[in-house]
């Protein structure tokens, strides 16, 4: 819906606070096919664990010191342990196949198997800005404990690159961190400040487990901005939503902003049947919408415990969104949206920050709403009341 992602909830290389564009590792990543001895693919890497198993791709197997880095994400592996990736084989005693996203195990096991934390991803999708001036100076500060959402990314320079994320962190007063991001990855870990420095150390998945990445930073009471550690012309924004004392946060809480309430039943997630459906616009019929449906296709897979109960009311340039979620915050937002091809723009005025696009298929009494999810899509079914 058009909203935080306030009711759905990639590998390492894609945390945004801990680099967005390579890793490493021994194992491998997946991609086309590497052979032999030889590295195809991406930049070494550093060796990993010992022996390990990964998951995704055709079959391969990558061992030795020769890690890939290979487009947007990279992994750790072990001196003979498997890696996937999109469909990719890797071998030889000292060869890895680099590609666009493979993952591989570390210490005897698959990482993607361990659950590192519980945290439910209701942060905005975010697509990158952009800005021909130079990044702004970080100048440090007190880093607030609490629950951040990701609500806005620059790339500065003249870069143009664009790729959509969507991450929660929390971070403790003991000074331990958590993190979910759009496909589900979990990563939890340790921070420590340091001048204009924010220091994470990954502690789990045991894959990544002792990673470090130093990022400057600038942190007021309510937001921290960092430059990726993969690309000092890009920064990021994480916008606090809720304070060691509780719910609240950036822009008021819940209630605060509409009184809208939903006079629709709850509504579960469910697996979608058939083939995917893909946005094709059209025009949004100004009024109130109650939540009708929540369908999640292949390869992302549903959480039917999860139900909601949402009500969103458009004008013809702004909306209100309101509701509760078994397994989050209640919702209450305002917001500003714009319609445009197949994409549907939201800028927050009231509860959350930034701006969310998300792709959308309207009639004149039904409006669905896409959002990626885990590989696949979720679609959000909204009936005109």
């Amino acid at each position: 819906m058009v909203r935080p992602n306030v009711v759905q909830l990639v590998s390492i290389a894609a945390v945004c606070l801990l680099g967005c564009s390579s890793g490493s590792g021994g194992g491998a990543t997946g991609g086309t096919t590497g052979t032999g001895g030889g590295a195809t693919g991406g930049q070494p890497g550093a060796t990993g664990g010992t022996a390990g198993s990964g998951t995704g791709g055709a079959a391969g197997a990558a061992g030795g010191a020769g890690g890939g880095h290979g487009g947007d994400a990279g992994a750790a592996g072990g001196a003979s342990g498997a890696a996937g990736g999109v469909g990719g084989a890797a071998g030889g005693a000292s060869g890895a196949a680099g590609g666009v996203g493979g993952a591989a195990g570390g210490a005897g096991g698959a990482a993607g198997a361990q659950a590192c934390n519980s945290l439910i991803n209701n942060a905005p999708v975010v697509n990158k800005d952009h800005d021909p001036a130079a990044p702004p100076a970080m100048t440090g500060g007190t880093l607030t404990p609490g629950l951040y959402y990701l609500t806005k990314m620059v790339q500065y320079n003249g870069e143009n690159g664009n790729t959509a994320h969507q991450e929660t962190w929390s971070f403790s007063a003991s000074n331990t961190f958590d993190v979910v991001q759009l496909d589900g990855t979990r990563y939890s870990g340790t921070y420590a400040v340091s001048g204009t420095t924010v220091t994470l150390t990954i502690t789990c998945p045991a894959a990544a487990a002792g990673r470090v990445v130093a990022s400057p930073y600038t942190a007021t009471a309510t937001q921290l901005v960092t430059i990726n550690s993969d690309d000092a012309n890009e920064a990021h924004t994480f916008t606090l939503q809720s304070g060691t004392g509780g719910s609240g946060g950036a822009g008021g809480g819940a209630g605060s902003c509409t009184a809208l309430t939903p006079s629709g039943s709850p509504v579960s997630e469910a697996a979608g049947t058939g083939t995917t459906p893909t946005p094709v616009g059209g025009t949004i019929a100004t009024g109130t919408y109650q939540l009708t449906g929540w369908q999640v296709y292949s390869p992302a897979t549903p959480d039917t415990t999860r139900s909601r109960k949402l009500a969103i009311r458009f004008g013809s340039t702004s909306f209100e969104v309101a509701g509760t979620d078994s397994n989050a915050s209640p919702v209450n937002y305002t917001g500003a949206y714009t319609a445009a091809g197949t994409m549907l723009t939201t800028n927050w005025t009231c509860g959350p920050t930034g701006s969310v696009q998300q792709g959308y298929t309207a009639s004149s009494t039904v409006l669905q709403i896409f959002n990626p999810r885990s590989g696949g899509v979720e679609v959000e079914t909204w009936t005109l009341q």
